[in-house]
């Protein structure tokens, strides 16, 4: 049986504008409903299902980072009620883990070295939060209110040495690209799709955003793909930008500037790499010293 949005996506397919304004009428009548319930990827997944997943997103950790065993202070951004990750750091080495999550509201104490920090907004937490080796998140920073404020938060919460891991996806998350191009919610006006935002829908903030707020830290950036516009599958393992496919860039390219004309600003004035990179893995370390220019 379909849900709701699944119906209205069914029934308005290729109609751009009239999807958009009945997503956008949907979330504001549902908007306060989900406000105050509790999120939950889990679905009907069975705990094996779930199991496995928290596995594979500790091992990409591993993998995009470099690191062979984590240690010390760390924080998991937006795991809903998922402990598997953090229990999985804990067992690795680290010390103590903070689970912080806005949209979570399940009372829950804290116990072996695991801090719950439910119904806290990332870029207020980590503004009074510090000193973490790691602060790691999967698909979580495109559904933040003001993930650039977030991201400049954590990087000042980092100690000397201290990593920053996050897998962003910067698709629609369905809600045109279903039967219209991948890009076509970047067709709306900031002032319109503020409704398609809400209760954590996704914030159109692209990969340079991310980049420029981590400028004024010193900081050791890594970018990783995994997903371009106009592609039906991801990259797995995620690729540096280098090592992919000339054809795959060049299509992706080509899929994009075929709707750019239509987009909103200032999407309309990005970089094709901007709008290209659909989903990245962003690997930032902090610098223990101040590098000697003499």
């Amino acid at each position: 049986m379909l849900t709701l949005k699944q119906e209205i996506r069914a029934r308005t397919k290729d109609w751009f504008w009239l999807r958009y304004s009945v997503l956008a009428a949907y979330n504001l009548v549902t908007r306060p409903l989900a406000l105050l319930g509790s999120k939950s990827p889990t679905g009907q997944w069975s705990e094996t299902d779930l199991a496995d997943y928290e596995q594979v997103m500790f091992d990409n950790y591993k993998l995009w980072s470099g690191v062979t065993r984590f240690h010390g202070k760390a924080a998991e951004l937006g795991p809903a009620n998922l402990t598997g990750v953090a229990l999985r750091l804990l067992a690795d080495g680290c010390s103590s883990v903070d689970l912080v999550d806005r949209f979570v509201y399940s009372p829950m104490a804290t116990s072996n070295n695991l801090n719950f920090h439910y119904g806290t907004a990332a870029e207020t937490f980590f503004a009074i939060h510090r000193d973490y080796d790691f602060i790691v998140s999967t698909a979580v920073l495109e559904h933040v209110y003001d993930p650039l404020r977030t991201m400049a938060a954590m990087a000042s919460a980092l100690k000397p040495g201290g990593m920053m891991i996050h897998a962003v996806d910067c698709r629609d998350h369905g809600q045109f690209s279903d039967h219209l191009h991948d890009l076509s919610f970047l067709r709306i006006p900031a002032l319109a799709y503020w409704p398609l935002r809400a209760a954590g829908g996704p914030n159109r903030v692209r990969l340079s955003a991310y980049l420029r707020a981590l400028e004024p830290f010193r900081l050791q950036t890594r970018i990783l793909v995994t997903s371009l516009a106009g592609m039906a599958k991801g990259f797995e393992p995620a690729l540096e930008p280098t090592t992919i496919d000339p054809d795959l860039l060049s299509r992706s390219r080509s899929y994009v500037e075929s709707i750019r004309p239509s987009l909103s600003r200032p999407f309309r004035a990005m970089t094709c790499t901007d709008l290209m990179i659909s989903g990245f893995v962003l690997v930032a370390q902090k610098l223990s010293c101040i590098p000697n220019h003499r």
